[in-house]
């Protein structure tokens, strides 16, 4: 039976649970080697024979990074887009006087300033993965 190779398109049952409990489920179709999901999945796959399985443990940093506090941003108001949303929760994209992109959702909203954080929603996250190989497309 063929098993699964770098430049091979494949189906996968894919499920995940991240360190902070966010449960990830989908079925995923992928081209190994091209880069369409994390390294970790494409490795655990490469070797499998359809109907065989994987489970892996991937630390943060392989993931959606570690957090770091340095991509937390306080911006005055002033620098903000006059149509930019400020709910705590949106998403916020600005270009400061100095050139700067800053992207990222609002923290916390004060009367004068915004405060951003940058890193991913899921960063500071380790995952354990489970993917079941379903089928190496032709």
């Amino acid at each position: 039976m063929k098993k699964a190779q770098k430049g091979d398109t494949v189906i996968i049952d894919f499920s995940g649970l991240m360190e902070n409990g966010t449960i990830l489920s989908a079925p995923l179709t992928f081209t190994i080697g091209k880069g369409d999901v994390f390294p970790a999945v494409e490795d655990a796959v490469i070797g499998l024979s359809p109907g065989e399985s994987a489970t892996e443990r991937v630390p943060p940093q392989m993931v959606f990074g570690v957090y770091r506090e340095e991509l937390i941003r306080e911006v005055e108001k002033s620098e903000l887009p006059e149509d930019g949303k400020t709910d705590v929760g949106a998403w916020l994209e600005i270009i400061r006087p100095d050139g700067e992109l800053l992207k990222g959702i609002v923290q916390k909203v004060s009367e004068a300033s915004v405060t951003i954080n940058a890193n991913h929603p899921l960063a500071g996250n380790g995952l354990e993965f489970y993917a079941k190989l379903l089928k190496i497309v032709p």
